[in-house]
């Protein structure tokens, strides 16, 4: 039962990896799914996986400001909640392993099976893509700065847990946060399409599966258009 993998890609040509790597990612993700011969039907709402940032890891990589990332190869971050998305990409990139990531073209070289973490009551946390957090009710995205960002946060977490598994929580669930840095995040095709995301460091204290939930499944909105996605910190 595979639900956390790491998609290992080498680059096919000379483009940058843009620095906002998530949309773009994701795009190609959805349509990897669509096409795949184990079909997934995705709808409109919450989609069961997060994605990383495109993550590079040659050596001589190099960030070039304004512009975008070097690097001949490079990874990224698969997890999800049903396993069946897994099995689903992994069928479509056997016909077709190509992956583009904006004008960025590269050939999936493997896939690494990662262990999911034991999680116990309490666990470090640091976010390897950005977290964008709405309040419904007065439909907009919230500031980290604001009073109560932590608990919409822990909110969206347990709503959402509550309405995939039709369980009802009843423990507590603690978020400290220690650090956090704002960018854009492009959530959509139109040019100015941005919403406020947040890289997050911080504690995490709460049930396993809760925990293990939130790991799979990315925390906040946009978890399939490369947000949300985080890891357990040592």
């Amino acid at each position: 039962m595979v639900k956390n993998i790491l998609v290992e890609v080498k680059q096919q040509n000379d483009e940058l990896i843009p620095f906002k790597s998530g949309y773009y990612l994701g795009t190609c993700i959805k349509k990897k799914l669509a096409s795949s011969p184990i079909n997934q039907e995705m709808t409109d709402g919450w989609t069961p996986y997060t994605l990383s940032r495109v993550l590079p890891t040659a050596k001589d990589k190099e960030f070039l400001p304004g512009k975008g990332i070097k690097s001949d190869i490079w990874a990224f971050l698969f997890r999800s909640l049903d396993e069946s998305i897994i099995q689903s990409f992994r069928a479509s990139v056997a016909i077709d392993p190509s992956i583009k990531v904006r004008n960025c073209i590269g050939n999936v070289e493997g896939i690494r099976e990662l262990d999911i973490p034991n999680f116990n009551k309490s666990v470090k946390f640091d976010t390897r893509s950005p977290i964008i957090i709405y309040d419904k009710k007065h439909e907009r995205v919230l500031d980290a700065e604001e009073e109560d960002y932590v608990e919409q946060l822990k909110e969206t977490i347990i709503n959402r847990y509550e309405k995939e598994t039709s369980n009802t929580f009843e423990e507590d669930l603690t978020i400290l946060i220690d650090n956090h840095s704002k960018t854009q995040v492009k959530v959509s095709s139109r040019k100015n399409a941005h919403k406020p995301g947040y890289a997050l460091e911080g504690v995490m204290k709460g049930p396993r599966e809760l925990l293990e939930f939130a790991y799979l499944g990315g925390i906040g909105s946009s978890t399939a258009l490369g947000c949300g996605c985080w890891e357990v910190s040592e």
